[in-house]
């Protein structure tokens, strides 16, 4: 959406991204300081494209036999299910996804690349135009529903004048908060919706 509107060749009529990690820095912090993964498929994946992006060695990354298995884990053949089965929960040091090394200097040092690479790579800081939903659950254990909040304070903060949280289980008067797999389908029922009503539906 910022590049569409940077670029201005697309009118885009709304936005609704769904559970997004948009703020990569507190995301990544929030993953390395815990001591377990609750999907470790999705940490592989972003330890393997960041590695991958920026030319680093794998295993300075991940750990064995882990940093070996992930180009055939990642090739798309498996569902998620059939990944972190073949992954630990561990979130770092011997035993771990992560190697020790590399979560400590993301911890503890601001000029480390994974931490100059997430800032960079973060999409909250910036003032859209078009109006913006940011659909998630209260309940999310993969990518809090703090980050939705930094972004609505931060984007509003900034200038923006339409952007809001929608609160999957306010929203559809749930009685109990859901995990992230199981907001997906509740996240799309929902973007079904606040776009058919902006199309007049």
């Amino acid at each position: 959406l910022q590049k569409i509107e940077e670029e201005g060749e697309l009118t885009v009529a709304m936005a609704a991204p769904m559970a997004g990690p948009y703020d990569l820095n507190i995301t990544a912090f929030g993953v390395l300081a815990e001591d377990n993964l609750s999907v470790p498929s999705f940490m592989a994946d972003v330890g393997y494209a960041y590695g991958k992006t920026y030319n680093k060695e794998l295993s300075t990354i991940i750990n064995e036999p882990y940093a070996s298995k992930l180009p055939t884990l990642l090739n798309g053949s498996l569902s998620r299910a059939a990944i972190d089965g073949n992954l630990t929960t561990q979130t770092k040091g011997d035993g771990g996804l992560f190697t020790a090394a590399f979560a400590y200097g993301f911890l503890t040092d601001p000029n480390h690349w994974f931490r100059q690479a997430v800032l960079e790579n973060s999409v909250h800081a910036w003032t859209p135009t078009t109006p913006v939903r940011l659909i998630h659950c209260q309940g999310d254990e993969v990518i809090p529903y703090l980050i939705a909040q930094k972004t609505e304070a931060t984007m509003n903060a900034l200038g923006a004048t339409n952007v809001t949280i929608v609160p999957v289980e306010a929203t559809l008067g749930l009685s109990e908060n859901l995990g992230h797999a199981e907001c997906g389908l509740k996240a799309y029922q929902i973007a079904t919706q606040l776009f058919a009503t902006a199309r007049g539906y």
